[in-house]
């Protein structure tokens, strides 16, 4: 028992010997990048299709990104509820999914997975295709 421990300390220590140095010193800073702020004349809005979120739940998961061409029936989002329980059984967790009404583009993602959403609020905004 004895000379297994000696195996595994005798490395270890050896190692954490080696790595020290790194360790107590630190790298060289690298210069932040520079920022500068531009006046903005108007504010930046999102126009598009609102699309909701159809059912009362937390956002599961986004499928698309802002900029991302999609078709009509295309899944965008994944919805998590609870779904009606009978009697004492335990609450189940249930998934519905956000399609795409039409062909377009998505202009914006108004909220971020694992937000709680209303069924009339918007999870994204979509640029129909002409």
């Amino acid at each position: 028992m004895k000379k297994t421990l000696g195996f595994f300390f005798i490395p270890l220590a050896a190692i954490g010997s080696l790595t020290l140095p790194h360790w107590l010193h630190p790298h060289a800073a690298v210069p932040a990048a520079t920022v500068t702020a531009t006046p903005a004349t108007m504010p930046l809005v999102a126009t598009g299709q609102a699309i909701a979120a159809g059912v009362r739940g937390r956002l599961w998961q986004l499928y698309v990104v802002p900029g991302q061409h999609v078709r009509r029936g295309e899944v965008l989002a994944k919805m998590a509820s609870t779904l009606p329980t009978q009697g004492s059984a335990p609450a189940a967790l249930g998934f519905e999914y956000v399609v795409a009404p039409t062909d377009g583009t998505i202009a914006a993602t108004l909220a971020e997975t694992g937000t709680y959403l209303a069924a009339t609020e918007t999870v994204l905004l979509l640029l129909p295709t002409n």
